[in-house]
């Protein structure tokens, strides 16, 4: 079949190591047909069409719905195995055999479906070719994971895939082994639920012919435009640098988006993934095992981070916070970009004598803090609870304020803690009433771009300033600290701003608030 033979050259057209993008764009009507188009001319290389979801008075695809020159796979997945097909078992079957008659170059098979086994055998070797047989454990990992996928590898089909749901980093080192171990080219294993991300980009590590981008169609899925574009996924392999960004949340973060342009704009063969984990530990297991060679450190790890750094300068000992690992020889070494950060909207002012106060005790704060105090302010911790702002206060060298500060005692207002962030965009710090008599108010929170706090204090005649310089100036102390060569000019704002007027259309379902990367 012409469409087969174009999917196994373009796998061999990538190169060995190398991972393809298959793009899932929903249900096979004439509007899932125009997104195949759009996906194939953006760079995936086979297009899934999710027969289960198509609604209410929608067709099955007809004669050579399918013949586009594209490498298509038409998937029906029942609700047994998170899909969105509730109707009876001989009518998904004859879906996804119709599927093979329109032209599909491949079809998903449940290895659990009640009929799979007498499809196959009335399958001739050429259709069989045409087979995908998958399997979903929503679960988590199974401990007979290893003889499940070589008891489905047994069977004389195109490629098995074997989807888990991942509770830890450190998952994903089992299932690169399992990978190795099988060395079997037709064996997609998938890392399903956030701490999953990182695999689908680096899916070249679990050696998957290709890797799956959709919108929302599995846990933890990234867009097929984002893997292809922002993470150049089709272009990493064996000697692709890997750097990280760890935290909880990071749905909101625009970072990686910021230092994969800056990565690209230097022709640089390195990608920068999320890694969204429960524990700092987990996170540093993983990153020694697929040797990970700098992390962008967020909330709520900064503390952890420089409590496990074998060498730090002494920013990061006097804030007991890092926001910025590179590996060395024997272990991490440590730096804190965000003072630099913070401080980078400031530059040329005089700020001796300024009286400022910071809302919030965590790393952000601190950064703001000490970068204010070097500067000749006259700093204030303010924080809900007295006893954080006492202590970040008593180790900077600093005085606490009264929570919330009150009109008149500041000139700078700082807010370092996440209120206001999406999808909380109506939440602030401080009530607009006491907003009066202060001359500037910076917002670390860059989601939205302008907060409700920015709003009140243009209108009560303070300058304001926005979180997303310091974001950016952060980003790219960072990126010179791990490359040794400045982040390419301009490039990190612009990519921070496009991935901003990209997510801002979103704004009414909701988003992720916290953290600064």
């Amino acid at each position: 079949m012409e469409s087969l033979d174009r999917l196994a050259e373009r796998r061999r057209a990538a190169g060995p190591g190398r991972t393809l993008v298959c793009a899932t764009v929903g249900a096979a009507t004439l509007a899932a047909q125009a997104a195949e188009r759009t996906a194939a001319e953006g760079g995936a290389a086979l297009v899934e069409h999710r027969l289960d979801l198509l609604g209410p008075g929608e067709h099955e695809p007809g004669p050579r719905f399918f013949a586009t020159g594209t490498p298509t796979l038409a998937t029906c997945r029942p609700g047994w195995e998170g899909g969105g097909f509730d109707g009876a078992e001989d009518v998904r079957r004859r879906r996804l055999e119709g599927a093979l008659e329109a032209g599909a170059t491949l079809i998903d098979v449940e290895a659990a479906a009640p009929w799979r086994g007498a499809l196959l055998s009335q399958m001739g070797s050429l259709s069989r070719a045409r087979v995908v047989l998958s399997c979903h454990d929503f679960g988590g990992i199974p401990a007979d994971l290893e003889s499940r996928v070589r008891a489905l590898l047994a069977e004389p089909v195109a490629y098995v895939k074997y989807a888990v749901l991942v509770k830890a980093m450190h998952d994903l080192v089992g299932l690169e082994d399992l990978a190795r171990r099988a060395a079997d080219p037709r064996l997609l294993l998938v890392a399903m639920g956030e701490c999953g991300v990182a695999a689908r980009v680096l899916a070249f590590r679990l050696r998957a012919p290709w890797t799956y981008g959709g919108d929302g169609f599995a846990p933890g899925q990234l867009s097929w435009r984002r893997l292809v574009e922002e993470f150049r996924v089709p272009s990493l392999g064996g000697n692709t640098r890997v750097r990280a960004l760890v935290g909880r949340p990071l749905g909101h973060s625009l970072s990686p988006a910021m230092h994969n342009a800056a990565s690209a704009a230097r022709g640089e063969d390195a990608v920068y993934v999320p890694c969204e984990v429960e524990t700092f530990d987990d996170f540093l297991g993983w990153a020694h095992a697929w040797g990970i060679e700098g992390a962008s450190v967020t909330a709520p790890f900064k503390g952890e981070a420089a409590a496990a750094a074998r060498t730090s300068d002494e920013l990061v000992s006097r804030l007991g916070a890092a926001n910025t690992l590179r590996r060395t020889g024997d272990g991490w070494e440590a730096r804190n970009t965000d003072v630099a950060g913070f401080l980078a909207p400031l530059e040329g002012r005089d700020l001796t004598g300024l009286r400022a106060v910071v809302l919030g005790a965590g790393g952000g704060a601190a950064a703001a803090a000490a970068a204010l105090h070097e500067r000749g302010a006259a700093v204030a911790v303010a924080a809900r609870r007295p006893g954080t702002a006492e202590r970040l206060a008593s180790r900077l060298g600093v005085g606490v304020g009264s929570w919330p500060p009150e009109p008149g005692t500041w000139d700078v207002l700082v807010n370092a803690t996440p209120t206001g962030t999406w999808p909380d965009v109506e939440a602030t710090p401080v009530e607009a009433s006491r907003l009066r008599r202060g001359a500037m108010v910076y917002d670390l929170v860059y989601r939205p771009a302008v907060t409700r706090l920015l709003r009140e204090a243009g209108r009560a005649g303070c300058e304001t300033i926005g979180g997303l310089p310091m974001l950016v100036a952060q980003a790219e102390h960072q990126f010179a600290w791990w490359t040794g060569a400045p982040a390419p000019s301009g490039v990190m704002r612009s990519a921070a701003e496009r991935e901003q007027s990209a997510r801002a259309p979103l704004a009414a379902m909701g988003g992720i608030a916290g953290g600064r990367s």
